[in-house]
This record gives C-alpha cells, structure tokens and sequence, in this order.
C-alpha cells in the first residue's frame, strides 16, 4: 500500500493502532515488525533453534574447517572472530541434531544451512580419546576416535529481544493519511 504524501514504502509486516488527536481527527500508529524464523540470517548466521525464553541458537554459515581432529576444532571455535562476534563455540550432539532437524537435510527447507554430507564434530566427549559426531547426510550419530577429521560448524546463543522470536522496530505516526491499494 501507498501512503499519499507521506510514505511510499511500508516494511512487509506491519500492525498499528488509531489514536485521537486533539482537534478530532484520526491517527495511525505503525509500528513495523520483523518476525524471526528458523532459517533467517541473523547477528552473524542463520537461526536453527528458537526458545521460549527469547534466545534462539546461530550456526555459522559456512563450515570453518572441512578436516580438522576434534582437539583442533575445539580450539578453533575458542579462539574464533566471525563476522565480529567472539562466541563462537562447538556444538554439542543434541545441538547438531537440531541443525540437521531443522536447517539440514532432515529438515523441510532443503539444507538451508548449506551442510555438506559430512560428519561434524561435536563438543560432546565420549571418553578420553572419542567424542561424538553427526553426520550430515543421514542424522546417524555416532562417535569416533578425536584423531579423525571431520568437519566443523560453530554456533552462539543471542538473545532476541521483547517477545520470543519477534523483533520490533521504531514507530511512526502517521495523521489524516489516505490508503490506497497498489497492484505494481
């Protein structure tokens, strides 16, 4: 829709309210909104987890090593700077499940996330000298061995803000507009 006069272009998603104004005309209030999805591009990656609590999980879109022991991918994801964020950190297998779940090719979006059919290492230990891994074609979960390469994908948890999975933006008022459609 076109505003005349006023605003030619309203974000996507928008929701407002009317107020009364002093000399009793009508006001809108617009506040824009960007709903946030498993799958979206945020803070440096892509969603793959949203919670309740207003947090959601980030996967680095690429793989930052395509063979690498699991002692060195650890300490790569500790010492990483991606796209400006240091919290960066290796995903257990509960949480490389969910990639493949959700942004991975057990998913309904078509491996979104871009995985190769890879394992991926995990943080999760399973004894002194093997630690768990996913592997990217199937979901199989397995361990092995910490001597072997395999790739890596690292993750960070962000807060998202008021409302779980909605972000919301600045708001606009808008007096005595008139609302048209526009079909182009």
């Amino acid at each position: 829709a076109k505003l005349f006069g006023l605003i030619s272009h309203l974000p996507t998603f928008w929701g407002g309210s009317y107020t009364t104004n002093e000399d009793g005309s009508k006001s809108m209030l617009i506040n824009p909104t960007k709903s946030l999805v498993i799958g979206d591009e945020y803070e440096g990656g892509i969603i793959f987890k949203i919670n309740e609590d207003n947090t959601a999980f980030i996967v680095s879109k690429e793989d930052l090593s395509s063979g690498s022991n699991w002692n060195d991918s650890i300490t790569l994801a500790e010492n990483l700077t991606l796209n400006d964020y240091t919290d960066w950190y290796l995903p257990s297998k509960d949480e490389l499940e969910e990639m493949y779940e959700t942004i991975g090719k057990g998913g309904s979006q078509d491996n979104i996330g871009g995985f190769n059919n890879s394992y991926y290492w995990s943080s999760l230990e399973n004894s002194n000298s093997t630690a768990w891994f996913v592997n990217f074609s199937n979901g199989f979960t397995s361990f092995s061995t910490k001597n072997s390469t395999y790739r890596v994908r690292v993750i960070r948890t962000v807060s998202l803000g008021e409302s779980s999975g909605v972000r919301k933006g600045p708001n606009i008022t808008v007096r005595n507009a008139v609302c048209r459609k526009d079909d182009n």
